[in-house]
Order: C-alpha cells, then sequence, then structure tokens
C-alpha cells in the first residue's frame, strides 16, 4: 500500500549501561502514541523503546490506519546493540497486515540480507548502516550530542521490494519551533529532508524539553502537498535501569 511506504515515522531504542538518575539519563525507554492524519484517513502510530543490560535494544512501532470502512495496520520491529556513540542494528522487520508478508533484513558486517517470499538477497552494507527505525533513534541521539549535521546509510525497499542502501541528509531548518500538541506546546528542532529522485521532503520536530523527542513528523509529496502528519498525544517514561550513554562531541 502507497500510503505506507510514505509512512517513514517510528521510534523507540534502548542501550544498557548501569543505572542513571533519570537527569543524568535523557535518553532511556519509554512508549508514546501519536495522532496521524494520512489525506482523509486517520489512526495512531504506537512506539515501544525496550533495552537490556547486554547493551542491546529493541524496537517496536504500530501504525494502525482507518479510512471509513477499510483499516490496516502496518508493524515495524527491530533490534540490535548499542556501542561507540551508535546504534547497531542486527534485523529489522516490517508487515502490513493487509498483505502478511514480513520484510525482513539481517544485518552483518559489509552484508545484508533480505529475506522476501522466501527469497534471499545478499547485498554490500557501508559501515554505520541503519534500518527505517534506528536512524531515527540515531538522530535523536545525534541531536543530543550537539551535533549539527546528520547523515545516515539506511536501508529501505524500493517499489520492487528489493533491498537499496540510500544516504539520508537532514539540515536543521527551524529552532524555536512552537508545535501544538496534546502535551502542550512545545518549542522544537525542525529538521528536513528531501529525497534527491523522489523529491518527497520528510520533517521531524524535536522537543528539548521532552530530551530531544520526537513530538512531530510530517511528510509532503513532490508538490509539497501533505501525506502525512503525526504529533504526539501520549508519553510515558519508563523505568528502566538503563539508558543510552551521552557522548557530547565538539
Amino acid at each position: 500500500m502507497k500510503l505506507f511506504n510514505r509512512l517513514l515515522f517510528s521510534v523507540s531504542l534502548g542501550v544498557a549501561v548501569p543505572t542513571v538518575a533519570m537527569a543524568q539519563c535523557p535518553f532511556s525507554d519509554y512508549q508514546a502514541i501519536y495522532n496521524l492524519t494520512a489525506g482523509s484517513a486517520s489512526g495512531t502510530v504506537e512506539q515501544a523503546l525496550k533495552l537490556n543490560s547486554q547493551n542491546q535494544y529493541q524496537i517496536a512501532s504500530v501504525t494502525v490506519v482507518k479510512f471509513m470502512f477499510f483499516s490496516d495496520q502496518f508493524t515495524q520491529n527491530a533490534q540490535g546493540k548499542f556501542k561507540a556513540s551508535y546504534f547497531h542494528p542486527s534485523a529489522y522487520d516490517v508487515v502490513d497486515t493487509k498483505k502478511n508478508q514480513p520484510w525482513v533484513v539481517f544485518f552483518k558486517p559489509m552484508q545484508g540480507t533480505l529475506v522476501y517470499l522466501n527469497k534471499k538477497q545478499n547485498f554490500p552494507l557501508p559501515t554505520l548502516a541503519q534500518d527505517n527505525l534506528s536512524y531515527q533513534l540515531q538522530l535523536r541521539l545525534d541531536l543530543l550530542n550537539g551535533q549539527t549535521t546528520f547523515s545516515y546509510p539506511v536501508v529501505y525497499g524500493d517499489a520492487n521490494k528489493q533491498a537499496v542502501v540510500g544516504n539520508y541528509v537532514f539540515t536543521v531548518v527551524g529552532n524555536n519551533v512552537p508545535v501544538n500538541t496534546d502535551l502542550g506546546q512545545l518549542q522544537t528542532i525542525e529538521l528536513q529532508r528531501q529525497d534527491p529522485q523522489t523529491k518527497i521532503t520528510t520533517l521531524f520536530w524535536f522537543a528539548p524539553k521532552l530530551n530531544d523527542l520526537m513530538v512531530r513528523n510530517e511528510v509532503l509529496d513532490a508538490n509539497g502537498e501533505v501525506t502525512s502528519n503525526a504529533v504526539i498525544h501520549q508519553y510515558t517514561p519508563g523505568n528502566s535501569a538503563y539508558c543510552i550513554p551521552l557522548n557530547i562531541r565538539s
């Protein structure tokens, strides 16, 4: 379904280090719900972050869209390890319940493997390659670490469900941008990416008040028309004994 190919939204993550006070642990596990509109359809995006004592993270994102008598669910899951200030994916899968055919990617050093319809496709992976969930985690972490430039090699599926590695480059287009949410008005940092081939634009708004949590995501087509918009509705911090360590970079 083309709609879901445009829903580049999903976050949650986790990593393990010894227990840290909340003020010193801005990036730990949580649950969040976003209200979603996509054209004349509407729905929700639910995210969950899990981490453990082995520096492993698990990401889950479930998008549910409803339009009149039609509904669909789009589920993404990913896992991997965090080390040396970077997320290192090991597996990512996505499934649309209407098709019920998981699209799965396994990550190994320098090589990825796509499994779809019982067929395997091996392809080369660049250093620090990310999936559709982990790059957003890395983006948030890099913001927390004080970076101002953002570029990530990301594995995604093309129209034929083949694995492709693209370079996702984000630029800061706004600071202290107000965003109205169900949590109140939040001042945010606005980042933008435009796909050089499709001209589709993706916008993210991160709220420093919530430790640079993403609070809004918007996708625009080549004509500048909004195709999907998600705004945070509910946020619940976790009680994990582990968190992602920061490494403030100059």
